[in-house]
């Protein structure tokens, strides 16, 4: 039988504080009013290390160390007491009550054999561990082989166990009374693996919830048809796979002048006309990286600004971004080079004689002297302001923002216009969220959504958006503000 546990349970007048079960490994158990105290009292008789419980193979002791005759043990004073079953500690108000309790039951229990009602129980043991059970009539004989060899062994005549060695084995009988053996026996966990049964449960818990939400591989449920034609049709793509390598084994051989393998006829859409592709030079090649080195607008600017000193400056009249006027051309200075006419004023308006090239004007290479221009389209957009999907949050009105956003619209327009004469299937809603601060600047711009995907437009956007002006907000605070803009082609 291993060793017994000790139940405690502490009381303070008629409320119960702690239930504790105290393990014989433990060794010593300290009741007092110290903090290193196991079981910390509060009171003024009680020292701060006032009792001890102490197990001392095979039982528990109870030792006063206080001296106090206010401690007591089923009503009597102590100094040390072995604990046998159940005792009333008493310290102060304090009452504790102690529950010797052994660990594990006895297999079998001696009882006094009445009647004849009563069976014989046999047990065999080999080693440590039980081989098998048997339950006999009360004088019927138990056969056992050893070996070659048979072996009757006679029935017990009382309730003590009878041991007989057969060998490796070891026999025990008794008898019983048969309502012992119907009557069904009482099963008790040890405490002792209660942990260790509960991490076990935790771990298979948690690798069931991690088999559960493991996501299922469904690679083959979303196949689309090119995966589908490659598993299903394999045998028609290696063929167009040969036919292919065919083809092209025949170009390189025409290319080289051999004549091992017949040029197969290409058609128009496998081998374009070479004569039709622009030629590409070294000369060609650096223009273009100095353009776009130097960027569009830089150039253009930096040629206006040249011609402008000896030639025709030709100008904008209300071309700027932030209004909405129109385009209209003119021209300032007299020089008549390669124009044809003179640049002249009537009223209030500028009139420009003539605009000419010298040479030819169609953009074609290895012209000798001259520019060659081309004509072209400038992308026309327009920008509409959703006023029900706009969110505010913040001491400004909604049309007070909007008043500072259609002054500056033009600016807008004009980032996407740029862009518009390059792609003109360019369109869709760019919703911008931005902060209103203190001083009533811009801070934070961003883009929230945008359906037209452009960074070109978006970027421009807020590039410009972050020097617009605001009306201070009210008390100073922020203005948080998501404004959508819709963006459209007029041609």
């Amino acid at each position: 039988m291993s060793a017994p546990d000790l139940i405690l349970e502490h009381k303070e007048g008629e409320k119960v504080k702690k239930s504790l079960r105290i393990q014989a490994r433990s060794n010593m158990f300290l009741i007092g009013s110290s903090k290193s105290a196991d079981l910390r009292l509060k009171g003024e008789k009680i020292a701060g290390c006032h009792l001890v419980l102490k197990y001392r193979a095979p039982h528990w002791y109870a030792c006063d160390l206080s001296g106090s005759s206010d401690t007591l043990l089923d009503q009597k004073n102590i100094v040390e007491q072995k604990l046998e079953d159940l005792h009333i500690l008493t310290i102060g108000n304090h009452q504790i009550r102690l529950l010797n309790r052994p660990k594990n039951q006895s297999l079998f229990t001696n009882q006094v054999i009445d009647g004849e009602n009563t069976k014989q129980q046999v047990v065999i043991r080999r080693g440590w561990g039980i081989v098998d059970t048997l339950i006999l009539d009360r004088n019927a004989q138990l056969d056992l082989r050893d070996g070659g060899t048979q072996v009757k062994l006679p029935p017990p005549t009382s309730n003590q166990w009878v041991v007989s060695e057969l060998g490796r084995r070891v026999i025990q009988q008794r008898l019983v009374p048969a309502q012992d053996i119907l009557k069904k026996p009482d099963f008790e966990f040890d405490r002792d693996f209660v942990k260790p049964f509960a991490i076990v449960i935790m771990i298979f818990m948690f690798l069931y919830v991690g088999i559960k939400l493991a996501p299922s591989s469904d690679s083959g449920k979303n196949l689309d048809n090119k995966s589908m034609d490659i598993i299903f049709n394999a045998k028609a793509i290696m063929k167009k796979r040969t036919e292919s390598k065919k083809i092209q084994m025949a170009s390189k051989a025409a290319k080289k002048g051999g004549t091992d393998a017949p040029a197969a006829a290409p058609t128009a859409q496998q081998i374009p006309d070479q004569s039709q592709a622009p030629k590409i030079t070294n000369k060609t090649t650096v223009a273009l990286n100095n353009l776009r080195a130097s960027g569009l607008n830089s150039l253009i600017g930096k040629i206006a600004k040249r011609a402008a000193k000896s030639g025709i400056m030709i100008a904008a009249s209300g071309v700027s971004p932030d209004k909405a006027s129109g385009r209209a051309f003119y021209s300032t200075g007299t020089a008549t080079v390669g124009g044809g006419g003179a640049a002249y004023k009537t009223g209030s308006t500028y009139k420009l004689g003539g605009i000419a090239t010298k040479g030819v004007g169609g953009g074609a290479s290895n012209v000798g002297e001259g520019t060659a221009l081309t004509g072209g389209r400038v992308g026309q957009g327009d920008v509409a302001l959703i006023d029900d999907e706009t969110v505010i949050d913040g001491g400004l009105d909604k049309d007070v923002i909007a008043e500072v956003i259609k002054k500056n619209i033009g600016q807008v327009r004009e980032c996407y216009e740029r862009q518009l004469s390059a792609n003109r299937d360019l369109y869709g809603k760019v919703l911008v969220h931005f902060v209103i601060n203190a001083q009533g600047g811009v801070n934070e711009p961003r883009v929230e959504n945008s359906t037209m995907k452009s960074s070109m437009v978006e970027g421009c956007m807020l590039r410009r958006l972050a020097n617009w002006k605001f009306p201070m907000p009210k008390g100073g605070t922020m203005v948080k503000v998501s404004y959508p803009f819709l963006f459209k082609a007029l041609d």
